[in-house]
């Protein structure tokens, strides 16, 4: 790193001293991650000429961390997989409610039209109502993973934090997808035929 060269010797304190280095301590080496192999070349080269009839041992720390938290990560693709099926669910359901309460005030969709009203009136009388109970749902759901999160991460010696960015973005996918899953009915709704419906209605 550009620094003097330093040997700190780790030892196992409850084994007792005076072992010498050579026995089963490890040295720690801090080195910039494109110098690995050179470093690596260099350091079996050394234990060759010092030690000669010692075999190398060598752990790398990213292996480690990697070993570390490779059950978090199978956790993490368990919670994401679990998650998707979720949404796909919640949208085929709120494709089918939205499909029967729709088609339940054609009606009265009729009837506003014929009266002169226009589509961004349509959209906002069908759509008002899932968008405030979507946007209830989001609220109430903020106290309810930030509680979950911070307690899951509470022992950990670092963690991302919980900023107001990750739910704005989290409400702009929700409503997203709220709005994809409404528009094609309430297109179908504002389309309507006004003498079909009151006639066969």
């Amino acid at each position: 790193m550009g620094a003097s060269a330093t040997v700190y010797i780790l030892d196992d304190e409850e084994k007792g001293q005076g072992r010498g280095w050579y026995d089963d301590s490890y040295i720690a080496i801090r080195f910039r991650p494109e110098n690995k192999e050179a470093l690596y070349s260099y350091i079996v080269k050394l234990q060759e000429e010092i030690c000669p009839n010692q075999n190398l041992k060598t752990r790398w720390l990213s292996d480690k961390v990697e070993e570390q938290y490779k059950s978090d990560k199978v956790m993490a693709d368990v919670y994401r997989l679990f998650s998707s099926i979720a949404v796909v669910i919640c949208c085929l359901g709120l494709l089918g409610l939205s499909l029967f309460d729709v088609r339940q005030r054609y009606r009265e969709v009729a009837i506003r039209k014929a009266n002169g009203a226009h589509r961004k009136d349509l959209y906002l009388l069908l759509g008002k109502k899932y968008m405030y109970v979507m946007l209830v749902a989001f609220v109430l759901s903020i106290p309810v993973t930030y509680l979950f999160v911070h307690n899951y991460t509470e022992s950990f010696i670092e963690s991302a934090p919980l900023t107001p960015l990750i739910y704005l973005e989290a409400l702009g996918i929700i409503l997203l997808i709220t709005i994809l899953t409404l528009v094609y009915h309430l297109e179908k709704a504002v389309r309507v035929n006004v003498a079909s419906v009151v006639k066969a209605e």
